[in-house]
């Protein structure tokens, strides 16, 4: 499913495939995914077709070579392929399932794709027509959007790493395996040199500082290929090659005898400037420059409203769903920006309204804090937020039990929250493991008065779906009032969450030590202390409310 090494092999071929190593006794993974038959092989690694035991399902999984097995580099290029694809979300991108070590043997799961790798159908068909070749480009261009706006530049941009799924033509680029990913600036150093020779930009050729640009180079070099059937450069030895990405320009398009609109040329060869800074700078720049090629300026790699990413079962099983109660919260390293195309103008009634809307709210939050006593406000929380917003307010006034304080998750500043905000039954939001980008939940919350009674912290939630709950640590006001395992009940395997009915969700009983709370200004975080696994977003606690609890 990928290219492990620099040259043009193929990794992702149906023809030849052989059966894993024992037909007697199937191979099994990772105490679940069954090895039915080998469909790719690469320097490193080798890529079979699996079936997923327990969600009943056809898999890829890649397994690395054990020559490669304690080979530090080689692992760590493993891990990182694993960690890029867990982070980006995609129809363009093969998606990652699972990652795992059994014993010495270090296995990658993916979505298995039906179909054949760009370079085949090169090799099979030559070059492509115009807008064919365009749209592929697009979709791959369309992956790289997502990649670059997680902060992670593939660096391996070439026709071996784009699959093309059989019936539909769906792009899926794949191989993260020399990415850069936003946490790993060892491998971007000057002087570095990861790519593929024939493809890699004259910046990576030189083991110069790499950029987004760097992959829309590659992008146009697959572009020059497909219109020509043909790579711009060619020679006998690698350092040939790379010199001649370094200081020749590439042969027109127009010398080679093609008849294609001159708009095209134009953005091929501005894809393959010598310069990164007189390039495209992103590939959605590129992108909507190929938009302009024809009079119809439509973009033929977008899906339709309903796609769904399909899987190709060899036999006829039961498709159930997947681990989506863990895959739904594989949070994002970076929020993605609309593109300019997507801001729909706001119009002049609009700001007009929001003024009026918030001159009103002032008001009205004028009177209620002026024109009533302190005692008398509700206990309930009304706003939230960090450092600059208004903190929640209550009261504990001088009541022997019952709730005095409720903080909703969606308070919880920090918390990761879906589009949806609802899972099991309920709006929530998720914790995930220390070193992530979402491990602990904040919130600032008013209290007019303080009793001298017991109190309690009522945390509502759920534990995820392994085996060892995950670790909890709460401080109030800056002292830890619990620190060890949560008791939330946990998700049941498999349940992906959507059926709704309010199941699965426990409570934990937290003492507040006296002296704990004060009048005034209080701040409460809650933490997830167990280490992030980096895939599948795991581990994780959902949380759905927070109480204060007197009595």
């Amino acid at each position: 499913m990928s290219s492990d090494s620099p040259s043009n092999k193929t990794d992702w071929s149906y023809l030849n495939s052989a059966s894993p190593a024992s037909s007697e006794k199937p191979r099994v993974i990772g105490d679940r995914y069954e090895l039915l038959e080998l469909v790719g092989r690469g320097g490193m690694s080798r890529i079979y077709r699996a079936r997923d035991r327990r969600l009943q399902r056809i898999v890829a999984v890649k397994l690395l070579l054990e020559e490669h097995n304690r080979d530090p580099s080689s692992v760590a290029r493993f891990n990182r392929e694993a960690r890029s694809l867990a982070a980006l979300s995609s129809p363009y991108i093969v998606e990652v399932f699972d990652y795992g070590q059994e014993e010495d043997v270090y296995y990658l799961v993916m979505e298995f794709i039906e179909g054949t790798n760009l370079k085949e159908l090169i090799r099979s068909k030559g070059a492509f027509g115009p807008q064919e070749s365009i749209n592929i480009i697009n979709q791959v261009l369309l992956a790289l959007e997502t990649a670059h706006s997680h902060g992670i530049i593939h660096r391996d941009v070439k026709p071996q790493n784009i699959l093309i799924q059989s019936g539909t033509g769906q792009v899926k680029l794949t191989d993260f395996g020399v990415a850069r990913a936003p946490d790993d600036m060892s491998i971007t150093t000057v002087g570095t040199t990861i790519g593929t020779v024939q493809y890699m930009s004259p910046e990576q050729s030189s083991g110069e500082m790499i950029s987004p640009a760097s992959d829309v180079y590659s992008a146009g070099v697959v572009l020059y290929e497909l219109l020509t059937g043909r790579l711009p450069f060619e020679g006998s030895s690698p350092m040939q090659i790379a010199l001649q990405h370094l200081h020749d320009p590439p042969p027109a398009l127009s010398s080679l005898g093609l008849n294609l609109p001159p708009a095209l040329e134009q953005v091929v060869m501005r894809a393959l400037t010598k310069n990164p800074a007189q390039r495209y700078h992103t590939a959605e720049e590129m992108r909507q420059a190929l938009s302009g090629v024809f009079d119809k300026a439509s973009n033929p790699a977008q899906p339709s409203p309903d796609y769904q990413e399909p899987y190709y079962p060899t036999e006829s099983l039961p498709i159930t769903p997947a681990d989506t109660a863990t895959r739904e919260y594989r949070p994002p390293l970076k929020a993605q920006k609309l593109r300019p195309q997507e801001r729909k103008p706001a119009g002049r009634i609009l700001p007009l309204v929001i003024i009026l809307l918030l001159i009103a709210g002032g008001v009205l939050a004028w009177l209620i804090f002026t024109g009533r006593p302190e005692s008398s406000l509700p206990g309930a929380a009304t706003s939230v937020g960090s450092s600059k917003s208004s903190p929640v307010a209550g009261s504990s006034g001088n009541a022997a039990s019952g709730t005095l304080l409720t903080i909703k998750s969606d308070q919880l500043s920090g918390a990761y929250r879906r589009t949806d905000g609802t899972l099991y039954g309920r709006q929530e939001v998720a914790l995930y493991g220390s070193g992530s980008n979402y491990n602990e939940g904040k919130v600032t919350f008013k209290l007019n008065s303080v009793s001298n009674g017991s109190m309690t912290l009522r945390l509502t939630g759920l534990d995820d779906e392994r085996p060892a709950q995950c670790g909890l640590q709460v401080v109030l006001n800056g002292k830890t009032i619990f620190d060890g395992a949560n008791t939330f009940p946990k998700v049941r395997d498999g349940d992906n969450g959507e059926g709704g009915g309010d199941r699965y969700w426990g409570q934990m009983q937290i003492p507040v030590p006296p002296g704990s709370l004060r009048q005034g200004s209080n701040d409460l975080i809650i933490r997830n202390t167990t280490n992030w696994l980096g895939y599948l977003g795991i581990p994780y606690m959902l949380i759905n409310s927070v109480d204060f609890v007197a009595g």
